[in-house]
């Protein structure tokens, strides 16, 4: 077993949480564990632009929807620290946790977090209104290290790495209501983006375990080097792994579930990765040499030099790959369908075409910071359905010319109502 060089507390290299969402700052945030930092990163210019001092050995990160706030774990004071994204700052007092929290994920609906605390077995909840614990406390596996959530908000998957298992909790009654059993020592979690599938590191078995989210069942092992992050494309067609002992990442069709191409060399020790919201770049946190690569996910190649952060950077915040931004507003109304049954709420969009000289081939609809469709230029409208009462929804439609470049055309908001 690979044991975190970083720690003095015998807890595992594992993945810490990595979320990717839409900033208009185009920054990456890189949690730094060794001088108890968070850098920001530029992605345009590939400098720091600001270091904001945390906890005691920040190794978790995650992001409101609404890109507001930033919660970072702290493993060794056991706390969470709260960044102002907008400010840069943290904000209030730390807020105290159990022992060791790793593992962090913030709800699609930017109202609570969810904290691991990898020596206590249990997972807190933060109240994102308030920024204090709330009941309950959910117990679950043995050492706990990494919580994703699916995107529909329904359920949260959890690796024990201790008992070689998963709870899965339900958000609705925060209980949990299942395990599921996996190889030696899991550790990164992420869920595909239609929240079907879960993909799993397994530090001591090399392996990455897929699980059927809809029956929480083991689909198959995939046979993988020295696995420590995991991250997934916004279309979900790839996994990106990173591979610590060979220095490199691994690339995975999530069709049929193998390795394709060429392992991608980056710096030493990488252990965390990120991809920013419209699958265009990958960022590699290399804690051996204290900098990111970045990866173009086109050509699977580092591009640029090494980007020199903090001290052992270990995860990282991706947003969106510098975009170019206006601001015209985004038509939005809420309808209904209904039938004997039940009723749906949905969201129709509509907007004006992409400036003409910007050269616009496709065009990418964003909800929450997230990718929910890409469309033609020539397709000036949108039904977001299946979605929730009585809860703010915010979009960005964004277009992409030949060379890669992205235009923040069109952004709006809308809250749903609690009934028709």
């Amino acid at each position: 077993m690979r044991i975190l060089k970083l720690l003095s507390l015998f807890v595992f290299a594992l993945h810490f949480s990595l979320s990717v969402g839409l900033q208009a700052t185009s920054n990456v945030f890189v949690a730094n564990s060794g001088d108890n930092t968070v850098s920001v990163v530029d992605v345009t210019t590939h400098a720091v632009v600001n270091t904001i001092p945390v906890g005691d050995m920040p190794l978790g990160m995650a992001m409101t929807p609404d890109e507001s706030l930033l919660y970072v774990t702290n493993a060794v004071d056991n706390t969470v620290s709260v960044i102002d994204v907008a400010n840069q700052v943290v904000i209030g007092a730390p807020i105290p946790m159990g022992i060791n929290p790793l593992g962090v994920a913030v709800t699609p609906d930017g109202g609570r977090v969810y904290v691991v605390n990898h020596l206590s077995n249990n997972v807190f909840i933060i109240d994102v209104s308030t920024n204090t614990v709330i009941a309950p406390i959910i117990t679950v596996g043995s050492t706990p290290t990494e919580i994703a959530i699916t995107p529909d908000g329904a359920k949260a998957y959890v690796t024990n790495s201790g008992s070689n298992d998963v709870s899965v909790i339900d958000l609705l009654t925060n209980t949990v209501v299942n395990t599921i059993n996996v190889s030696n020592t899991p550790s990164a979690l992420a869920i595909t983006p239609d929240g079907t599938k879960a993909y799993i590191t397994n530090q001591a078995s090399n392996t990455l375990s897929v699980i059927d989210t809809a029956t929480d069942i083991l689909i198959l092992d995939i046979p993988v080097n020295s696995p420590t992050d995991i991250a997934i494309t916004p279309d979900g067609t790839k996994v990106y792994v990173t591979d610590g002992g060979n220095q490199v990442v691994l690339v995975i069709d999530t069709l049929t579930n193998t390795v394709i191409g060429s392992p991608i060399p980056v710096g030493i020790d990488p252990i965390g990765i990120a991809i920013d919201s419209l699958g265009k770049f990958a960022y590699v946190a290399n804690s051996g040499d204290n900098t990111l690569s970045v990866i173009d996910l086109v050509s699977n190649l580092v591009i640029g030099s090494p980007i020199a952060v903090g001290i052992s950077p270990t995860a990282l915040v991706a947003g969106l790959p510098s975009p170019i931004f206006l601001d015209p507003p985004l038509r939005i109304i809420t309808a209904f369908n209904q039938d004997l049954y039940q009723t749906e709420l949905y969201n129709i969009l509509s907007w004006d075409a992409p400036p003409a000289g910007f050269g616009a081939v496709r065009c990418f609809i964003l909800r929450d910071g997230v990718q929910i469709a890409t469309i033609p230029t020539s397709v000036l409208t949108f039904e977001d359905h299946n979605l929730k009462r009585h809860r703010l929804y915010q979009y960005a439609i964004i277009a992409q010319n030949a060379s890669g470049e992205t235009l923040i055309f069109s952004t709006g908001s809308i809250k749903t109502l609690n009934k028709k």
